[in-house]
């Protein structure tokens, strides 16, 4: 299968942003999901304040090992807090590299999430993104293979078009496996 270069760019759709970077190695595709961007404080050397992926509340990340000239660069460890585990709380590590790259393991899980993270700042602080490599695009005409992270292979069908309202990019995958079942994603 080859690659359709206008998935490229970031998109928004069930509730996730989506950011589709070209894999320049192989000519396929890659999607990233992103976990938006959180805030961040150093409270100490050794602790790292993060919003949560889903409901941006503060958790706690401890150091493992020493830290870099970069203090956020490392590796993370977050324990499980009982008053959150009803709510799908886990520990889990997040390793970030100097090269921008991160991976991610959650401790109910054998899966390792690769991806990439970006850092920002403005007059309230510190911000961070982690785009995790969900799964792998591939195209021909108009079908796709989505090659996902511990789930498998999906197939299906898209068509591009615009949305008459924003005037912006829309793509609608529909599922082979599930015709009633389609992703409309819009361009941001």
């Amino acid at each position: 299968m080859s690659f359709d270069a206008r998935f490229v760019g970031s998109w928004f759709g069930d509730e996730t942003f989506i950011t589709v970077v070209e894999d320049t190695t192989s000519g396929d595709g890659r999607w990233y999901v992103s976990s938006g961007m959180k805030p961040y404080s150093f409270p100490d050397a050794d602790s790292l304040i993060c919003g949560h992926y889903d409901d941006g509340a503060p958790f706690r990340w401890r150091r493992i090992g020493s830290p870099s000239a970069n203090p956020i660069i490392g590796h993370w460890r977050h324990e499980a807090e009982p008053a959150r585990t009803a709510g799908g709380d886990e520990g889990e590590d997040m390793i970030l590299s100097a090269d921008g790259n991160s991976l991610v393991r959650f401790d109910s899980e054998t899966i390792e999430y690769h991806g990439i993270f970006e850092l920002s700042q403005d007059q309230n602080g510190f911000t961070i993104a982690l785009f995790d490599d969900h799964a792998r695009l591939q195209t021909s005409a108009d079908t796709f293979i989505l090659n996902v992270t511990g789930s498998g292979a999906h197939g299906g069908s898209f068509v591009f078009g615009v949305d008459p309202q924003s005037n912006r990019d829309i793509v609608t995958m529909t599922y082979a496996s599930s015709p009633e079942i389609s992703s409309r994603l819009h361009r941001i």
